[in-house]
């Protein structure tokens, strides 16, 4: 899946600690794509979310503010419900902000049959491509 660099962007700003990337020796750079991302870290309760190096804001909520920077932006594909579901492989990117039924979402990734999209609550859905 290609990559929405713009909006990328706007999702990294998320991460950012006053005001700038920290060096790391690795060059971390978050992912929108938690399936690409090994390192996790738990909390007391059991909960885990991929890990954040020292350096940058917490992953949880750099995550939704980044979404949410997405969301501010124009423009966005529109699609009804139907329509969602007839959208062949590559015709979205991964960072692109989209509409179903007038609710927006951002592009998080796909697999052969699912593209995967979230909303401003970082509740993930699946989406059938037409084959």
């Amino acid at each position: 899946m290609e990559i929405n660099k713009i909006n990328k962007e706007f999702y990294e700003i998320a991460f950012i600690q006053n005001g700038e990337f920290g060096y790391h020796e690795n060059n971390w750079k978050p992912l929108i794509d938690e399936r690409q991302i090994e390192e996790m870290c738990g909390d007391d309760e059991g909960n885990y979310s991929p890990a954040t190096p020292l350096g940058y804001r917490d992953y949880k909520e750099s995550r939704i503010q980044g979404i949410k920077n997405i969301l501010d932006q124009y423009p966005t594909k529109k699609f009804t419900n139907e329509e969602a579901h007839n959208v062949k492989r590559g015709e979205l990117k991964m960072y692109d902000k989209i509409s179903i039924d007038g609710t927006p979402y951002v592009v998080t990734g796909d697999t052969n049959e699912f593209y995967y999209v979230v909303n401003s609550e970082n509740k993930l859905y699946s989406v059938t491509y037409k084959i």
